[in-house]
């Protein structure tokens, strides 16, 4: 039996979703490789210079080693990470172009070309959404933002922002979410005004239950539900 027309339509439209899953305007998307040490390294300078870690990690600050930050993304990763993955940018302005070229230019040849220039890339943060260990809630199709961080010399040009929004894109449209939550200490500004900017709603505040510096800190949830995200061009919707 001959396809039909409409067949061929949304196998070229599944094409195009997939020759846009992991990148986005400037951004290529990698899993993580956690026996590479090159990713380990990585993954120790976007998330645990003094300054992200203290920003970032409510936890007690102290000194933490690349073992630490292996031994840390191991076991987040296994116990419910739905994606691990490192932030990259494109190796050279060919594999830029390549990024933006409509679907039609590079038909036929999509999944090699990609595969190239993932390999060219080079990483400069991490990120993740994992989901509650707990059996009891894994029907309510929840997970939460974590490990995000890009490398300092990187910062200051959008990329955190536009990686959030691949991240929660990537989450709705392809792993069935219904919410995405996340926490925030309340000194760190910067990030409230970043969550809030791509979408996020505060959700509620865990009063003085952050130690740092001898003072005491409010932790900020916030939460997306599905119906509330809104993509911003085709390569995220």
């Amino acid at each position: 039996m001959a396809f039909s027309t409409s067949s061929e339509k949304i196998e070229q439209e599944m094409r195009e979703q997939f020759t846009h899953a992991f990148h986005s305007k400037r951004l290529i998307y990698r899993a993580i490789d956690e026996t590479s040490d090159n990713d380990m390294y990585l993954i120790t300078q976007a998330l645990y210079d003094p300054v992200s870690q203290g920003l970032a990690d409510p936890g007690l600050y102290q000194p933490h080693s690349e073992s630490h930050a292996k031994y840390s993304m191991k076991g987040a990763i296994a116990n419910g990470a739905l994606i691990a993955v490192l932030v990259c940018v494109t190796g050279n302005p060919e594999d830029e172009k390549f990024l933006a070229s409509p679907p039609q230019e590079t038909f036929g040849r999509e999944g090699t070309a990609l595969k190239e220039v993932v390999s060219r890339a080079i990483p400069i943060g991490t990120m993740m959404l994992y989901k509650s260990p707990k059996h009891s809630t894994s029907h309510v199709r929840t997970a939460r933002l974590g490990a995000v961080g890009i490398q300092e010399e990187h910062r200051g040009k959008g990329y955190g922002k536009e990686a959030i929004r691949w991240l929660v894109n990537w989450g709705f449209r392809w792993a069935g979410l219904h919410r995405i939550e996340l926490g925030v200490i309340s000194y760190n500004t910067s990030a409230i005004r970043l969550y809030e900017s791509v979408g996020f709603k505060l959700e509620g505040r865990k009063r003085e239950c952050v130690f740092m510096a001898g003072r005491w800190f409010d932790l900020l949830e916030f939460g997306m539900l599905e119906g509330e995200w809104k993509p911003e061009d085709s390569k995220e919707g």
